[in-house]
């Protein structure tokens, strides 16, 4: 390598240490990857029971969300799920919940199916869920 060179990339490398070490440092927030990573929270799991009883009660029990349910969903995106829910419910009104009802109520699902709560709320509608894939715990 010409000595002109070896500066050039030793300048580069010293220009992306700090941006590495950021990264690095364990008070980053790291991005969820699946839903192992904690992608909703207790709190927002209560909520979702309490819209479920009220508004999905009337046609669907708890227990249809459960087991084989999720097992179907297994290594899907996150986003997915959302839409599929988001989109056909409630039946007679397809879309008219609020995103965070929508959000809360899934979260109550992945609570139905173990899935470990965190501490960050599930944002329902965004953009990053097409990057959390459902992971069913063990």
């Amino acid at each position: 390598m010409k000595p002109f060179a070896s500066v050039q990339l030793a300048l580069a490398v010293a220009a992306l240490a700090p941006g590495v070490a950021a990264a690095q440092r364990s008070d980053s927030p790291r991005v969820p990857t699946s839903t192992a990573d904690g992608i909703f929270t207790m709190e927002q799991a209560r909520e979702g029971s309490k819209v479920f009883l009220d508004r999905c009660l009337e046609c669907h029990l708890p227990e249809q969300f459960a087991g084989e349910f999720m097992n179907s969903w297994d290594g899907a995106p996150v986003a997915m799920l959302y839409d599929a829910i988001a989109t056909t419910m409630p039946a007679d009104r397809p879309g008219a919940l609020p995103v965070d009802e929508y959000s809360a109520v899934l979260a109550y699902i992945f609570l139905l199916n173990g899935i470990p709560a965190g501490e960050r709320k599930l944002e329902g509608g965004s953009k990053s869920l097409a990057a959390i894939y459902i992971e069913r715990s063990q």
